[in-house]
């Protein structure tokens, strides 16, 4: 539930406080499927997953104008919030969030921001059964240099295995994710200029006790520094027979990055309305630490494969471009989209290579129905140059990233649509 409303009037505007309340309860269960002599075909559960929770949330927010229209200062405005998370299992959080305003001109606003992110565990990490999978892994072990300079590797291992039996679990013992959060930015929307407006702001992050079940990472960390022995399984001749995998809290993460936005409007009686829009992101960031003992390694502009536990594309780049152009009952719509290159490590290799950019065209046209009010007929075209996602030699399933390319090439689209 949510409120909001004036509570009392300063001398720059109306004080306002929102305030809300949340009340839930989380329940979770899977029966495995253990019956003798039944044969599962890819990953399966082999332990029942239960558990049960409840959550109580409260948040207050105060929005309060503390300058307004005093010489060289056009306005300052201060946001506070706070929000108080009970959890049966995890008992109380309180993040805050501070953001101030300034306005130094009509033209120019400054804004900053501080806040505290809180996630719990989820009841699967906590309470997941079991649950059996051939895992793609890298074992440093079967690497000839690795044998005896690293502890855990004595006697090299089977160099031509990627696939090993991995058995995932949860662990109650979990502590929750904890993040601080930076913003600082400006927007610019110069009056003489008419419907022009450009932001800027530059965000980081930093997040503590990242929760993942990381078979890789534990895997590692056995064979550079003798790590839990009790998770690695191998037989006489040193070969993975078994690794388990329970959710744990490891390393952290430090993201760094520039957001930048623009749009422009012009207008015309007799060649109609013209607006450019351009959304802009810039990772220059992201130090990942995997462990305590781990170096911290920065994944920006890198690609891993969500098969291999890592984190999928990370370009430094991401753009779109668009351009509407509106003239009696004809819309006309221009998009342009960009995702920068990318390294990735070949597979089975010490080698890295290049994943090429890769950039498409999206283009629409609409028409208003003079007889129908209401009516509109579109006519659009995703991928106009047919561009093809770049190949990632360490892509499992498609040769390419799925979660950030689209396979599906040209793709032409009707629309008929009725407004009321």
């Amino acid at each position: 539930m949510h409120f909001g409303t004036p509570i009392s009037t300063l001398a720059a505007g109306p004080l306002l406080l929102s305030t809300g309340f949340d009340f839930r309860r989380e329940e979770i269960s899977i029966t495995a499927n253990n019956q003798a002599n039944v044969i599962h075909i890819g990953g399966s559960n082999i332990g029942d997953t239960r558990g049960t929770r409840s959550v109580r949330e409260i948040f207050f927010e105060l929005q309060a104008p503390l300058v307004k229209h005093l010489p060289g200062i056009f306005s300052l405005d201060l946001e506070l919030a706070v929000r108080h998370s009970y959890y049966s299992d995890f008992g109380g959080n309180t993040s805050p969030k501070i953001g101030l305003r300034y306005r130094p001109t009509q033209d120019l606003l400054i804004r900053s921001t501080y806040s505290e992110g809180f996630r719990a565990p989820s009841l699967d990490e906590l309470h997941k059964g079991g649950y059996q999978t051939q895992a793609f892994l890298d074992d440093p072990c079967s690497i000839m240099n690795n044998v005896e300079l690293l502890v855990g590797c004595t006697v090299q291992s089977d160099p031509t295995r990627i696939q090993y039996l991995t058995e995932f679990s949860g662990d109650e013992e979990l502590s929750p994710e904890k993040s601080q959060n930076h913003t600082l930015g400006l927007v610019w929307t110069p009056i003489s200029m008419g419907a022009l407006s450009l932001s800027l702001d530059h965000f980081w992050i930093r997040q503590e006790n990242v929760v993942d079940a990381s078979p890789q990472t534990i895997l590692n960390e056995n064979a550079k520094f003798g790590s839990f022995e009790e998770l690695v399984e191998r037989d006489g001749a040193g070969n993975l027979t078994h690794l388990t995998a329970p959710f744990i809290n490891i390393g952290e993460r430090e993201i760094r990055g520039v957001d930048l936005s623009g749009t422009y409007q012009w207008n015309d009686s007799k060649r109609g309305s013209l607006s450019l829009s351009l959304a802009a992101s810039y990772l220059y960031e992201f130090q990942n630490r995997v462990s305590t003992n781990s170096p911290t390694e920065d994944l920006s502009g890198t690609f891993t494969d969500a098969a291999t536990e890592g984190n999928g594309s990370i370009p430094e780049w991401k753009l779109n471009a668009g351009l509407v152009w509106s003239i009696d009952a004809f819309e006309l719509t221009y998009n342009m989209n960009f995702i920068s290159s990318l390294k990735e490590k070949i597979p089975q290799t010490m080698q890295t290579r290049t994943i090429d950019s890769w950039i498409t065209h999206d283009m629409q046209i609409s028409y208003q129905m003079p007889i129908q009010a209401g009516l509109q007929i579109t006519l659009g075209v995703d991928n106009a140059l047919d561009e093809e996602p770049p190949f990632a030699s360490a892509a499992f399933n498609d040769s390419f990233d799925t979660r950030t390319y689209d396979l599906k090439g040209r793709f032409w689209y009707f629309r008929l649509s009725q407004r009321f």
